[in-house]
């Protein structure tokens, strides 16, 4: 996941129109996601966490105030931004829309200006309700991508670590939101003490959406403050569980295909990246690393921790597994 990158979820069923609205909207720290239909939005929207939607209201399979509705119905989901794009004049579905928790209506055809001027609007509208994540209490996305451009900004080495929990979405459906949030906002705890134990003084912990948390740290720190995070969440997990289910060691659940798995106890996988790498341009180069590496963490049985080693290649990374 491009953690810098702000991201817009474009849902249409035709895909001119897509095309279009993506090029109206471009901008160099923009990514972009295309979904065809309701079911296919929430899919990506549980998936990618974007920063903001662009859905239309007449859609096959379920429709934009459905598809509403049930963003706003998921604490992970709820205060994503949505812009509702509608070819209808018919005042009374257009406060429909509002009212089901669209930020902002625009008719179709748009105005590419209107169009690309509301969606400024809103993101500036949400990012400063969300300057601290309500949750964690963490600084949330946007200042957490403004953190990382500043430190990269000042040519000051840091390294940053990404941390993600693994398997949080089976948990999430076994055991409902409500307790899942609660998960989040412990982690969030967890992490806070790991740093601060192994950190130092100069630390920004940052949590950027759903189960993906930031940590800036200067050079010499990062390694002992990823293991001290996943130590204390080791600790912890099985207490995040029911005890039938903690001492089986598994839940069950089913994928996104309904097929029924065993889904082991929940571990995170961390990424170090430091800022002297080579590769690193930008802020968007920044993230492509932490993409590549975040993929071999995954990979790794139980907690475990993936470092760029500078000195070699990006596809070399120095990988250590956490008992």
């Amino acid at each position: 996941m491009d953690i810098t990158a702000q991201k817009v979820l474009i849902v249409d069923d035709e895909p001119a129109v897509r095309t279009i609205a993506e090029r109206i909207l471009r901008r160099p720290d923009r990514v972009f996601f295309h979904a065809a239909n309701g079911a296919e939005a929430l899919d990506l929207a549980f998936a990618e966490k974007p920063d903001i939607i662009i859905l239309d209201y007449t859609m096959p399979e379920k429709n934009g105030i459905e598809v509403t509705k049930e963003l706003r119905s998921n604490p992970f989901t709820a205060h994503v931004p949505i812009v509702m794009v509608t070819g209808t004049t018919d005042l009374e579905l257009r406060l429909e829309m509002l009212r089901a928790g669209a930020d902002d209506c625009i008719a179709k055809p748009f105005e590419p200006k209107e169009l690309a001027a509301r969606v400024d609007m809103v993101l500036a509208r949400m990012a400063r309700h969300l300057a601290t994540d309500s949750l964690t209490k963490l600084p949330g996305n946007v200042p957490t991508r403004e953190a990382i451009r500043r430190r990269l900004c000042a040519d000051t080495p840091f390294s940053l670590c990404y941390l993600d929990i693994d398997r949080f979405k089976a948990f999430a459906d076994h055991y409902g939101y409500e307790r899942a949030s609660e998960v989040i906002a412990a982690v969030a705890r967890i992490i806070e003490r790991g740093t601060r134990d192994k950190g130092g003084a100069d630390h920004f912990v940052g949590h950027i959406g759903g189960d993906d948390f930031v940590i800036l740290t200067a050079p010499e720190h990062p390694h002992k403050v990823c293991s001290r995070c996943l130590e204390l969440f080791d600790e912890h997990v099985p207490g995040f569980y029911s005890p039938e289910d903690a001492e089986r060691g598994f839940i069950v659940g089913r994928d996104r295909e309904g097929t029924r798995h065993r889904f082991p106890l929940m571990t995170i996988s961390a990424v170090i990246v430091p800022s002297t790498a080579p590769e690193i341009q930008s802020p968007h180069t920044l993230a492509d690393l932490v993409v590549q590496l975040k993929a071999q963490a995954k990979s790794m049985p139980g907690s475990a921790i993936v470092e760029y080693d500078s000195s070699r290649a990006a596809d070399a990374p120095r990988c250590d597994g956490v008992p």
